[in-house]
C-alpha cells in the first residue's frame, strides 16, 4: 500500500512551501525564494540518529538542530549538529573553537587532542595553513587561556618549562618561522649593555651574566611590593626608566599602596616610587 504524504510544516522557511513527511524523509518541491526550482529533503536518518518531526522542525527553523551523538563507521560516537548550508543538510561535528583567530590565514582555531590547530591545517600539505601549538611544550602544558593571550597579542610570561637537561626556565609564546608556537626567553634590551634580558622562574637577568669578557651582572627581581613584573611592565622600565602606571603594591603589614617602579640611577636595582 502506498504511504500517503503527510504535511508536517506549512510555509517553512526553506523554501515558504509546505513541507511533507514521505518514505524518504521530510521534504517539500517547488521554486526557492530565488525563484530556482529545487527538492529539499531531510532524511529519516543521519549517521544513526533518527529525525523526528520536532528535530526537523528544530532544523528548518533555526538552521541547525542541538547537539546530537553521531555514529561514525568505524564504530566511533562523536557529537555534532544538524546544520542547513545552501538549501541542504550536512552534518556537522562539535569541535572545540578558541576564542582569536590564527595570526596567519585568519581561520577559526582548535583545540584537539595534540594541541592547538588551525581549521584550515592539513597534514603534510605545504599549500594549507601550518599555523599550530603542541599541547606540550618544553615538558609544560599549554592551556587554552595561554593561546588565547597569544592570539589576542598579549602573551604573557609563563613559568614551569623545562630543558632536555632538566633545566627550568621560564618564556612566552611567539611564532616561529615554521609557523608553529615556541618559548621565547628574551624579554628586551639590558639597560646597562645592551645586550637581551632574559626571564627566568626568579628573575631577569642580562644574556652576558655569564660571558667570560665582558659579564654583565644585571639582575632584576620578578617580585616587586607583591606585584609579578610582566613583559609590559619590564619593557616599559627597559624604554622610559619606570613604568608608565602606577600599580598597586602591598607593604610588609598587609597595607596597600600606589607606586611606579622605576630603576635606580645605576639601573643595577628596581625601585619603587610611590605617589605623593
Amino acid at each position: 500500500m502506498e504511504q500517503k504524504e503527510k504535511t508536517i510544516f506549512s510555509e517553512q522557511p526553506v523554501c515558504d512551501k509546505d513541507m511533507t513527511k514521505t518514505y524518504q524523509g521530510y521534504s517539500c518541491k517547488g521554486v526557492s525564494k530565488e525563484g530556482k526550482a529545487f527538492n529539499f529533503i531531510v532524511h529519516h536518518t543521519y549517521m544513526g540518529v533518527n529525525v523526528t518531526e520536532k528535530l526537523a522542525g528544530e532544523l528548518v527553523e533555526n538552521g541547525r538542530t542541538e547537539l546530537l551523538l553521531f555514529s561514525q563507521p568505524g564504530g566511533q560516537h562523536d557529537f555534532g549538529r544538524l546544520v542547513l548550508k545552501d538549501d541542504s543538510v550536512e552534518v556537522e561535528m562539535d569541535k572545540h573553537y578558541l576564542k582569536g583567530r590564527c595570526p596567519v590565514c585568519g581561520g577559526r582555531v582548535i583545540h584537539t587532542s595534540k594541541g592547538y590547530f588551525c581549521e584550515n591545517y592539513r597534514e603534510g600539505d605545504n599549500n594549507s595553513c601550518q599555523f599550530h601549538a603542541l599541547g606540550v611544550l618544553a615538558y609544560r602544558q599549554i592551556t587554552e587561556d595561554n593561546i588565547e593571550d597569544f592570539l589576542s597579542g598579549k602573551a604573557e610570561i609563563l613559568d614551569g618549562f623545562r630543558s632536555d637537561d632538566n633545566i627550568p626556565f621560564s618564556g612566552y609564546l611567539v611564532l616561529n618561522s615554521k609557523k608553529m608556537l615556541s618559548v621565547n626567553s628574551r624579554i628586551c634590551r639590558c639597560p646597562r649593555c645592551g645586550g637581551m634580558l632574559q626571564v627566568g622562574p626568579t628573575s631577569f637577568r642580562c644574556e652576558n651574566f655569564n660571558d667570560p669578557e665582558h659579564p654583565c651582572k644585571t639582575r632584576y627581581y620578578r617580585y616587586y611590593g607583591g606585584v609579578r613584573i610582566n613583559r609590559k611592565m619590564m619593557e616599559e622600565l627597559s624604554r622610559y626608566g619606570h613604568t608608565v602606571e602606577p600599580l598597586i603594591l602591598t607593604r610588609e603589614d598587609g597595607r596597600r599602596y600606589p607606586a611606579c617602579l622605576a630603576f635606580n640611577d645605576l639601573k643595577t636595582r628596581i625601585l619603587t616610587l610611590e605617589q605623593r
